[in-house]
């Protein structure tokens, strides 16, 4: 039953990459967790469970780089991009997965509109570091399929 448990979380946190704003690879890291003091930490150790926490921070740290990239590569401001994730904050609230996408876009528009940015070149920005906020995401799927596998592999 367990083993059944620690393979459904491991599959919501790999669909959980895929979708702005849901947390992925720390719910793979939670249910190894569980995992880990349920069976006394044997198969799943701390050592173990220190390797998948740095997995899931490199995830997460590199979702907002490349999110940050291509808001810059697009001419974006460091203020641009902080509005892009003032607006994909705001957005999780209020509109859930897709209001993150429409948040960073608003936010990064709204920024650089009022950073003096025309209103083409404040959507280009916005357009930016939402692919930016797309390509991170495929760089914590990438990751949260390792973490799976390593999990996996413990466990079964």
């Amino acid at each position: 039953m367990i083993k059944a448990i620690i393979l459904i979380m491991a599959l919501i946190g790999v669909i959980g990459t895929l979708l702005p704003g849901l947390p992925g690879t720390p719910v793979i890291v939670i249910g190894a967790l569980i995992y880990g003091l349920l069976e006394g930490f044997h198969l799943v150790s701390i050592k173990f469970l220190l390797i998948l926490t740095g997995l899931s921070i490199v995830a997460e740290v590199l979702e907002y780089i490349v999110s940050g990239i291509g808001a810059k590569k697009f001419g974006g401001s460091k203020y641009g991009i902080i509005g892009a994730i003032v607006g994909g904050l705001i957005g999780i609230i209020f509109g859930g997965p897709l209001g993150v996408l429409v948040g960073m876009l608003s936010g990064s528009i709204i920024v650089e509109l009022i950073t003096g940015k025309d209103l083409i070149a404040a959507g280009k920005i916005g357009v930016g570091a939402l692919l930016g906020a797309l390509g991170g995401s495929i760089f914590s799927f990438l990751i949260a399929l390792l973490m799976t596998g390593l999990l996996l592999s413990r466990v079964f």
